[in-house]
Protein backbone atom coordinates (compact mmCIF):
# COMPACT_ATOMS: atom_id res chain seq x y z
CA UNK A 1 0.00 0.00 0.00
CA UNK A 2 1.10 3.57 -0.50
CA UNK A 3 1.71 5.72 2.32
CA UNK A 4 -1.04 6.90 4.08
CA UNK A 5 -2.84 10.17 2.76
CA UNK A 6 -5.33 12.44 4.60
CA UNK A 7 -8.39 13.01 2.49
CA UNK A 8 -11.59 15.86 2.67
CA UNK A 9 -14.27 14.91 0.81
CA UNK A 10 -17.29 17.57 0.34
CA UNK A 11 -20.57 17.71 -0.97
CA UNK A 12 -21.17 21.07 -3.51
CA UNK A 13 -24.69 22.23 -3.57
CA UNK A 14 -25.40 24.04 -0.09
CA UNK A 15 -22.17 23.29 0.77
CA UNK A 16 -19.50 24.89 -0.82
CA UNK A 17 -21.93 26.82 -3.17
CA UNK A 18 -25.34 28.60 -1.90
CA UNK A 19 -27.49 27.47 -5.20
CA UNK A 20 -28.72 24.11 -5.96
CA UNK A 21 -26.00 23.73 -9.57
CA UNK A 22 -28.10 21.43 -11.38
CA UNK A 23 -31.35 23.39 -11.43
CA UNK A 24 -29.68 26.64 -11.72
CA UNK A 25 -27.99 25.35 -14.73
CA UNK A 26 -30.88 24.01 -16.40
CA UNK A 27 -32.83 27.53 -15.57
CA UNK A 28 -29.63 28.61 -18.25
CA UNK A 29 -29.78 25.91 -20.94
CA UNK A 30 -33.41 26.36 -20.81
CA UNK A 31 -33.00 29.99 -21.83
CA UNK A 32 -30.26 29.56 -24.40
CA UNK A 33 -32.75 26.55 -25.83
CA UNK A 34 -35.24 29.73 -26.21
CA UNK A 35 -37.91 28.08 -23.41
CA UNK A 36 -40.13 30.71 -21.60
CA UNK A 37 -39.36 31.32 -18.40
CA UNK A 38 -42.58 29.71 -17.62
CA UNK A 39 -41.32 26.12 -18.70
CA UNK A 40 -38.43 25.97 -16.55
CA UNK A 41 -41.28 27.00 -13.76
CA UNK A 42 -43.26 23.89 -14.98
CA UNK A 43 -40.48 21.71 -15.28
CA UNK A 44 -38.93 22.31 -11.28
CA UNK A 45 -43.17 21.52 -10.66
CA UNK A 46 -42.54 18.05 -11.87
CA UNK A 47 -39.64 17.48 -10.55
CA UNK A 48 -41.06 18.51 -7.09
CA UNK A 49 -43.90 16.55 -8.02
CA UNK A 50 -41.57 13.19 -8.59
CA UNK A 51 -39.44 13.91 -5.18
CA UNK A 52 -42.46 13.78 -2.80
CA UNK A 53 -43.21 10.16 -4.82
CA UNK A 54 -39.53 8.84 -5.45
CA UNK A 55 -36.29 8.58 -3.61
CA UNK A 56 -33.67 11.79 -4.70
CA UNK A 57 -31.15 9.20 -6.70
CA UNK A 58 -34.15 8.42 -8.71
CA UNK A 59 -34.99 12.15 -8.78
CA UNK A 60 -31.33 12.83 -9.85
CA UNK A 61 -31.83 10.41 -12.41
CA UNK A 62 -35.14 11.81 -14.00
CA UNK A 63 -32.92 15.45 -14.23
CA UNK A 64 -30.48 13.53 -16.51
CA UNK A 65 -32.88 11.54 -18.51
CA UNK A 66 -34.26 15.45 -19.44
CA UNK A 67 -30.66 16.13 -21.48
CA UNK A 68 -31.11 13.58 -23.90
CA UNK A 69 -30.73 14.74 -27.41
CA UNK A 70 -28.19 18.02 -26.08
CA UNK A 71 -25.32 18.22 -27.63
CA UNK A 72 -22.57 18.05 -24.99
CA UNK A 73 -20.54 20.83 -25.64
CA UNK A 74 -23.42 23.21 -26.12
CA UNK A 75 -24.21 22.11 -22.29
CA UNK A 76 -20.87 22.85 -20.99
CA UNK A 77 -20.46 26.22 -23.11
CA UNK A 78 -23.90 27.22 -21.32
CA UNK A 79 -22.14 25.95 -17.94
CA UNK A 80 -19.51 27.85 -18.45
CA UNK A 81 -21.31 30.87 -19.57
CA UNK A 82 -23.58 30.79 -16.50
CA UNK A 83 -20.87 30.73 -13.88
CA UNK A 84 -19.27 33.49 -15.10
CA UNK A 85 -23.09 35.59 -15.50
CA UNK A 86 -23.44 35.12 -11.76
CA UNK A 87 -23.29 38.58 -10.74
CA UNK A 88 -23.35 37.35 -6.90
CA UNK A 89 -21.10 35.65 -4.58
CA UNK A 90 -22.33 32.14 -4.29
CA UNK A 91 -19.38 30.61 -2.18
CA UNK A 92 -19.99 29.44 1.30
CA UNK A 93 -17.36 31.37 2.87
CA UNK A 94 -16.58 29.66 6.02
CA UNK A 95 -16.52 26.06 4.08
CA UNK A 96 -14.31 28.06 1.54
CA UNK A 97 -12.02 28.77 4.12
CA UNK A 98 -11.85 25.24 5.85
CA UNK A 99 -10.97 23.80 2.18
CA UNK A 100 -7.99 26.47 2.20
CA UNK A 101 -7.07 25.28 5.44
CA UNK A 102 -7.13 21.48 4.94
CA UNK A 103 -5.09 22.09 1.76
CA UNK A 104 -2.50 23.74 3.73
CA UNK A 105 -2.68 20.85 6.74
CA UNK A 106 -1.80 18.42 3.29
CA UNK A 107 -5.27 16.93 3.20
CA UNK A 108 -6.06 16.08 -0.67
CA UNK A 109 -9.91 17.86 -1.35
CA UNK A 110 -12.65 15.36 -3.30
CA UNK A 111 -16.01 16.80 -4.02
CA UNK A 112 -18.62 14.28 -3.74
CA UNK A 113 -21.76 15.46 -5.61
CA UNK A 114 -25.32 14.34 -7.62
CA UNK A 115 -24.60 17.11 -9.70
CA UNK A 116 -21.95 16.67 -12.96
CA UNK A 117 -18.74 17.45 -13.52
CA UNK A 118 -19.04 19.55 -16.53
CA UNK A 119 -21.64 21.63 -14.60
CA UNK A 120 -19.98 22.36 -11.61
CA UNK A 121 -16.23 21.94 -13.69
CA UNK A 122 -15.45 26.23 -13.46
CA UNK A 123 -16.34 26.24 -9.94
CA UNK A 124 -13.46 23.46 -9.34
CA UNK A 125 -11.01 25.06 -11.51
CA UNK A 126 -10.91 28.36 -9.34
CA UNK A 127 -11.13 26.76 -5.75
CA UNK A 128 -8.02 24.65 -7.70
CA UNK A 129 -10.03 20.98 -6.74
CA UNK A 130 -9.66 18.35 -9.38
CA UNK A 131 -10.68 15.09 -7.76
CA UNK A 132 -14.91 14.64 -8.20
CA UNK A 133 -16.95 11.70 -7.39
CA UNK A 134 -19.74 12.77 -8.97
CA UNK A 135 -23.04 11.65 -11.42
CA UNK A 136 -21.91 10.65 -14.84
CA UNK A 137 -24.57 11.14 -17.62
CA UNK A 138 -23.63 9.20 -20.53
CA UNK A 139 -22.41 10.91 -23.62
CA UNK A 140 -22.45 9.35 -27.30
CA UNK A 141 -21.54 11.90 -30.48
CA UNK A 142 -21.10 14.38 -28.58
CA UNK A 143 -24.83 14.57 -27.65
CA UNK A 144 -26.66 13.19 -24.14
CA UNK A 145 -27.84 9.61 -24.57
CA UNK A 146 -30.30 10.70 -20.83
CA UNK A 147 -28.95 8.04 -19.58
CA UNK A 148 -26.14 7.32 -16.13
CA UNK A 149 -23.14 5.77 -16.18
CA UNK A 150 -23.31 4.22 -12.68
CA UNK A 151 -25.68 5.11 -10.46
CA UNK A 152 -26.43 8.58 -9.22
CA UNK A 153 -24.05 9.92 -6.13
CA UNK A 154 -27.21 10.52 -3.83
CA UNK A 155 -27.96 9.07 -0.30
CA UNK A 156 -25.75 5.73 -0.04
CA UNK A 157 -24.27 6.33 -3.17
CA UNK A 158 -21.96 8.98 -1.89
CA UNK A 159 -20.24 6.97 0.84
CA UNK A 160 -20.06 3.55 -1.48
CA UNK A 161 -17.87 5.87 -4.14
CA UNK A 162 -15.70 7.34 -1.08
CA UNK A 163 -15.03 3.90 -0.40
CA UNK A 164 -14.73 2.79 -3.72
CA UNK A 165 -12.06 6.05 -4.36
CA UNK A 166 -9.80 5.07 -1.17
CA UNK A 167 -9.25 1.40 -2.51
CA UNK A 168 -8.29 2.33 -5.90
CA UNK A 169 -6.09 5.03 -4.07
CA UNK A 170 -4.81 1.40 -2.13
CA UNK A 171 -4.31 3.96 0.90
CA UNK A 172 -4.27 2.64 4.40
CA UNK A 173 -5.62 6.38 5.96
CA UNK A 174 -8.05 6.83 8.63
CA UNK A 175 -7.66 10.46 8.63
CA UNK A 176 -11.03 11.48 6.64
CA UNK A 177 -12.53 14.91 7.04
CA UNK A 178 -16.48 14.44 5.02
CA UNK A 179 -18.81 17.60 4.93
CA UNK A 180 -22.21 17.66 4.42
CA UNK A 181 -25.31 19.88 4.26
CA UNK A 182 -28.07 16.91 4.31
CA UNK A 183 -29.90 14.35 5.48
CA UNK A 184 -29.11 12.33 2.61
CA UNK A 185 -25.38 12.69 3.48
CA UNK A 186 -25.54 11.12 6.59
CA UNK A 187 -24.18 7.88 5.15
CA UNK A 188 -20.61 9.28 4.09
CA UNK A 189 -20.89 11.62 7.00
CA UNK A 190 -20.82 8.11 9.75
CA UNK A 191 -17.44 7.00 7.58
CA UNK A 192 -15.73 10.23 8.55
CA UNK A 193 -12.95 10.57 11.54
CA UNK A 194 -14.15 14.32 11.75
CA UNK A 195 -17.51 14.96 9.94
CA UNK A 196 -19.11 18.61 9.68
CA UNK A 197 -22.26 19.95 8.65
CA UNK A 198 -23.16 23.14 6.57
CA UNK A 199 -26.36 24.95 7.37
CA UNK A 200 -27.75 21.11 7.78
CA UNK A 201 -31.49 20.78 8.11
CA UNK A 202 -33.16 19.88 10.97
CA UNK A 203 -32.85 16.30 10.82
CA UNK A 204 -29.40 16.48 10.29
CA UNK A 205 -28.66 19.09 12.55
CA UNK A 206 -30.23 17.27 15.63
CA UNK A 207 -28.00 14.19 14.74
CA UNK A 208 -24.93 16.26 14.12
CA UNK A 209 -25.52 17.82 17.87
CA UNK A 210 -25.93 14.06 19.06
CA UNK A 211 -22.59 13.02 17.35
CA UNK A 212 -20.71 16.18 18.45
CA UNK A 213 -20.12 16.86 14.64
CA UNK A 214 -18.75 20.35 14.06
CA UNK A 215 -21.04 22.44 12.28
CA UNK A 216 -19.70 25.36 9.84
Amino acid sequence: MQPKEKYAFFDFDETIVSVKSMFAFKQALMSEQGYSPEAFDTFMQELKQRAEVFPRSEVNRWFYSTLKGVEYNFAKSVAKRWRHNLTSNVYLEQTCQKIQEFKQQGYQIVVVSGSARFIISEFLKELGISQVLCSTPEVKNNTFTGELIGEPVIGMQKRQSIQAFLREEDTTTRDLIVVGDHISDLPMLELATHAMVVNPDEQLKSIAHQKGWLEL
